[in-house]
């Protein structure tokens, strides 16, 4: 189109466009205003003399957009082949990088797309729309410079004065004639994005780091962002010692958010056997379609400086890494820490540990360095000697960790567990519970089947014999021994079952090491009389919760029972029969108890799933079999007083986990979980 048809379609146009034109529009459909205001025409859908191709033009663009292409429709122009469109795209320029997200104050977005069979004088409709609402149209017969085969790159929305709107864009073009149509999405920004606050570390969420040690096999960069676009393209360089070694445009995922922090971009290398190479590292982060939008930061991997081992020394526990060393242990220790400093430490090291007691080897061990647990600098503080059943012998020991095949790598320390004598044997804090580690009890319900007694101990010498005594009411119901194992302190239990469940009563246990009168405890604990539910008699209403009636008429439906009841627990299985031998009705609900343990049901819901109650009597029985308690009662439901009766003209309620025709998702009303009719 010339610029002369364009002022002249302006001009003509100039009284019906006083009216809310954008600045990106050169024919707004936009709703009308009642206000007038004066139309300034100042960008639009324009066309440029295009170059026409002979077959699809590549897209330029790194990571494409594909778009879908319609042929139906009927045919305007008697060409053999159907037209078709396909591969649209967005950019800054004809052939520019393809673009989906693009920078606050973008004056031209252009849109490519591919073409085939189209012929002469088809006429093409293009429809802009920004956030829902149109903002530009175009309607023009195709020109025969295009050609009927190509990629036309030459239409674009542009605004040259404000720049185009901020917003969400949706472009539609279509051959009305052929039913053809393609469409696509672009974002302009409403704000400026940034790029902030570029830190390293050897995890996603960890401390920033500058300096990596040698062997560092993954290095997270994160950074924090504001006001970034969903498909925004984002460009990331690493460099090292001035080489560029990686480089990547990634599409802005809406997962990210437009402000955050990111934190899972890395570079790594787990196949090398040392990590990331050494060296001088630089990367640079920017936005490639927003010009400034960009964070740059460095750091180091540091060179092989060879394997060290330091600073030998022991603890009881792993954490003496920052507490007082110790060379001395008082008689009984179970368990000693050794715990040394290392650097530099390579893949597949392998570490040699040699333990002497009063000079001679006892423990001579070799294995591979867990580099995916220690890595190559660090503390090792879970190397321990021990023996837990007695406790580690009186001596002196010696302990030697080297680097196999390291000369010189090599720490070496000593310490000594004192020799005293041992006190008396002693047991104390006897108590009961339903686990060893659980909370102590005094009394247990009806029919529990398992219970612990649990005792601390001290100086207990090995292969004594424990003895336990456990009486009900006073007399001995059974008595055990066993052959001490345990070690010389610490804590146990000793378990009391009966798979029928644990009689009622006053019950007492005596544990005792035997020959050591001190050791002896006795504790008192009961097991609570069985309470057997009670279900009282039913009731019966057309309502849940209203009035009591033993008869009800023809087209009544359902009826609801209530009933009090006591000591019902919760999840019980719950049955309910009602039968009716003149109506015909078998029906057996199921479910589990819902309710409180006492109280007074008065919502339960009987009937039948698959019909309205028929007229007859009906008998119904609940139950809770597990308890063998059941009730029941008889009602009435009448025939019509006029004609027969009739299913179809009753309306009745069915729960609606018990419906055959209910549709997903239900939820649950009442206790009754399955339904048989008979």
């Amino acid at each position: 189109m010339t610029k002369k048809l364009l002022l002249l379609l302006a001009l003509c146009l100039l009284p019906a466009l006083a009216c809310n034109l954008t600045s990106s529009a050169d024919d707004s459909q936009s709703p009308r205003s009642n206000v007038p205001t004066v139309p300034i025409i100042i960008g639009g859908d324009r066309e440029e003399t295009p170059t026409p191709t002979q077959a699809v033009a590549a897209t330029q663009a790194p990571t494409p957009t594909p778009t879908t292409s319609s042929s139906s429709g009927s045919s305007g122009s008697g060409s053999t082949a159907r037209p078709s469109f396909s591969d649209l795209s967005f950019s800054s320029s004809a052939g520019g990088a393809t673009i989906s997200a693009f920078p606050q104050g973008t004056k031209d977005v252009y849109i490519r797309w591919n073409y085939a069979n189209v012929p002469t004088n088809t006429q093409m409709t293009r429809e802009w729309y920004r956030d829902g609402a149109l903002v530009a149209s175009n309607s023009e017969a195709w020109s025969a410079s295009w050609g009927t085969t190509g990629r036309l790159t030459h239409i674009h929305l542009y605004d040259y004065t404000a720049g185009l709107a901020s917003g969400n864009y949706y472009v539609v073009v279509k051959l009305p004639s052929y039913g053809v149509q393609l469409d696509g999405r672009f974002s302009i920004a409403a704000a400026t994005p940034t790029f902030t606050n570029l830190s390293f570390s050897s995890s996603s969420a960890g401390a920033a780091t500058q300096s990596f040690p040698y062997g560092t096999e993954e290095v997270y960069a994160r950074w924090d962002f504001t006001n970034v676009p969903t498909g925004a393209v984002m460009s990331r360089v690493w460099y090292r010692n001035g080489q560029q070694i990686i480089a990547r445009d990634e599409a802005w995922s809406s997962t990210w958010g437009s402000s955050g922090r990111l934190t899972h971009i890395r570079t790594y290398n787990f196949d090398s056997g040392y990590g990331l190479e050494p060296g001088n590292y630089r990367v640079v982060i920017t936005l490639r379609d927003f010009t400034g939008v960009a964070v740059e930061s460095t750091f180091t991997i540091e060179g092989n400086l060879g394997p060290q081992l330091t600073s030998l020394r022991f603890n009881t526990t792993g954490n003496g890494a920052s507490g007082v060393a110790q060379t001395t242990f008082p008689a009984g220790t179970q368990a000693v820490y050794a715990i040394f400093d290392y650097a530099n430490i390579p893949l597949r090291a392998e570490i040699r540990r040699v333990w002497k007691y009063n000079g001679t080897v006892i423990i001579d061990t070799r294995e591979l360095w867990d580099f995916n647990k220690y890595g190559t600098n660090g503390t090792v503080t879970d190397v321990v000697l021990y023996d837990y059943t007695k406790g580690l012998a009186s001596g002196s020991y010696d302990a030697e960790f080297s680097i196999v095949g390291q000369p010189g790598v090599v720490v070496r320390n000593s310490f000594v567990i004192e020799a005293v004598d041992e006190p008396d044997p002693t047991f104390n804090t006897l108590s009961f519970g339903i686990a060893p580690d659980s909370a102590a009890q005094s009394s247990f319900p009806a029919g529990s089947t398992l219970l612990y007694a649990r005792w601390n101990f001290a100086h207990i010498p090995a292969n004594s014999t424990l003895k336990i005594t456990w009486l009900h009411n006073g007399a001995v119901v059974r008595t055990d021994t066993a052959t001490w194992s345990l070690g010389s302190s610490g804590a146990t239990s000793a378990g009391l079952q009966n798979q029928q469940g644990l009689a009622s009563g006053n019950w007492s246990a005596q544990v005792e090491l035997e020959g050591y009168a001190a050791t002896v405890l006795v504790g008192n604990f009961t097991i609570e009389a069985a309470v057997v539910p009670t279900l009282g008699p039913i009731e019966m209403s057309a309502t849940k919760g209203g009035a009591i009636s033993a008869t009800f008429p023809h087209d009544t439906g359902n009826v609801y029972a209530q009933f009090n009841f006591t000591n019902m627990p919760s999840g019980t299985p719950f049955q309910a029969n009602l039968v009716s031998v003149d109506s015909g009705v078998n029906v057996q609900l199921s479910g589990l108890w819902s309710y409180v343990s006492n109280g007074r049901v008065s919502d339960l819901w009987i009937g039948d799933p698959t019909g309205p109650l028929a007229p007859g009597t009906y008998t119904l029985e609940l139950s809770a079999s597990d308890y063998g308690v059941k009730t029941s009662t008889q009602f009435v439901v009448q025939a019509p007083t006029e004609g027969t009766f009739d299913p179809l003209t009753v309306t009745y309620y069915v729960p609606p986990q018990l419906d055959p025709n209910a549709i997903e998702p239900i939820t649950a009303d009442g206790l009754w979980e399955q339904s048989t009719v008979n």
